[in-house]
């Protein structure tokens, strides 16, 4: 489903059945995939973005800009929307776009990455740094966007995880030794 941006009032126009739409606090979900995933995402969403806001003393009832996040249940539903690399659909599982007013999330729960959320959450992280720090310099906004990028909710309620080792980074690592 999408909102036509016109001079008329909104207009819900589905973009085929099966699609859902779920709102939280500060997203709004659309996907194909099923009703309960979607609501998983918008969870994880909600607590990541809490978590590094609190993480660095920031008022979490700052509105903040919209955000709009694209759910697919599998890859297959996801390549028409992937950015192309040398002409052909990326091997990525979710991007992340931001104008000044809106942004968007678009992630493959199917996809062949080990973590769906480690790029959106890293590209999700840039914005909020950003919103807190106007300015720092890369090597900080980089190094922090990875360290949360890893955020896992932890296994008790008000618990987190973040900083873990990203595998892909690992790999890199041992194949340059």
């Amino acid at each position: 489903m999408f909102l036509l941006a016109t001079g008329w009032p909104p207009v819900e126009v589905y973009a085929q059945e099966g699609w859902s739409r779920v709102r939280s606090s500060h997203f709004t979900l659309i996907g194909d995939a099923q009703i309960k995933e979607i609501d998983s995402v918008a969870l994880r969403l909600e607590q990541f973005r809490a978590s590094v806001l609190r993480l660095f003393d920031q008022n979490l009832q700052k509105p903040g800009r919209q955000i709009t996040a694209i759910v697919f249940k599998n890859d297959a539903g996801f390549i028409p929307f992937k950015p192309l690399y040398r002409g052909s659909p990326s091997e990525v599982s979710g991007f992340f776009h931001s104008s000044d007013d809106k942004s968007y999330i678009v992630l493959s729960l199917g996809g062949r990455q080990s973590d769906p959320y480690r790029v959106i959450l890293h590209e999700f992280a840039h914005l909020l740094i950003t919103e807190i720090w106007q300015r720092q310099p890369t090597w900080l906004n980089e190094g922090l966007a990875d360290y949360f990028s890893t955020f896992q909710p932890g296994k008790n309620a008000g618990e987190i995880e973040t900083g873990l080792p990203i595998v892909e980074h690992a790999r890199l690592l041992q194949k340059r030794n």
